[in-house]
């Protein structure tokens, strides 16, 4: 009797471990990021009166007269008078120039977000910053670090917001 009564207790308390070890993984206890999940990036509504990437909060304050890293606004930041994209039209470009005169983004494209690591060695300048266009990636430079965005969609109007989801860096790379 005494080695049944054994027996059955030794596979109740294999049981219970086997099963509360597998509930632990299936809760995300397993803390491995998977590069391609959205789940490692945030998405929010930039707007003009900008956001703080690190901070991961929108201001109500406008830019540059603020702690934020960059606003969205309808003409081109370093040129008004581009021709391929018209300033004060359908578009919408991301801001970060502060009180300098280069605006510090570079964009990719339409490419998987993931395959962006590092920080560009040279910005998009003048005609070449293109506006907020759905599905591309872009790298922008912050006041504490960088940025790395696909750009869900973008309002066109006047409300000058864009929906984004974006990975902030303290460094020149990015992990996912």
């Amino acid at each position: 009797m005494k080695t049944k009564t054994f027996f059955v207790l030794i596979l109740i308390i294999g049981t219970v471990c086997f099963y509360s070890c597998k509930k632990d993984k299936d809760n995300g206890d397993d803390k491995t990021k998977d590069p391609s999940s959205a789940n490692n990036y945030t998405t929010v509504v930039i707007s003009h009166y900008g956001y703080d990437f690190s901070a991961a909060k929108r201001d109500t304050t406008a830019f540059p007269n603020s702690t934020n890293d960059g606003d969205v606004v309808s003409w081109n930041p370093e040129n008004y008078s581009c021709t391929n994209y018209l300033s004060n039209q359908q578009y919408v470009w991301l801001r970060n120039s502060g009180a300098g005169t280069v605006n510090f983004t570079k964009d990719y494209g339409v490419v998987d977000v993931s395959t962006i690591t590092t920080v560009p060695t040279a910005w998009d300048t003048g005609c070449a910053i293109l506006p907020l266009l759905p599905e591309h990636v872009i790298v922008a430079k912050c006041l504490d670090g960088y940025v790395k965005f696909k750009v869900i969609s973008a309002d066109t109007s006047n409300n000058w917001t864009a929906n984004i989801t974006y990975l902030f860096s303290t460094t020149n790379t990015f992990a996912y």
